[in-house]
């Protein structure tokens, strides 16, 4: 993951996403594609050691650091040509530090 959106830096942050699974729906969209949309709970979590490197890095306080970020309702779409045992999610995330995420599970 990238810090610094709308920030002065673009610093690279090690951490682990945790998805929780919602709900699961398939929606006709405009073009009359079959889309099936995901929805659940994105979290990103940040290491404290990762915290404090963005600190000394940013030159902020290390408690401004979040220890997480997530986003509830976050929508994510299979990608093309994902099948088991390999699972791809697409994430569009809406105000959020997170962005555009591909995650495989």
């Amino acid at each position: 993951m990238k810090y610094g959106e709308g920030h002065r830096s673009n610093i690279d942050v090690q951490g682990r996403f945790i998805y929780t699974i919602t709900e699961v729906r398939s929606d006709d969209s405009i073009t009359g594609k079959l889309a099936d949309t995901v929805l659940g709970k994105l979290v990103y979590e940040i290491p404290r050691e990762e915290s404090l490197r963005i600190a000394k890095l940013t030159g902020v306080s290390d408690n401004v650091i979040p220890a997480s970020i997530g986003q509830d309702n976050a929508h994510a779409f299979f990608e093309e040509g994902t099948a088991c045992p390999t699972i791809r999610l697409k994430f569009v995330l809406r105000g959020s530090y997170l962005g555009r995420a591909t995650i495989s599970l």
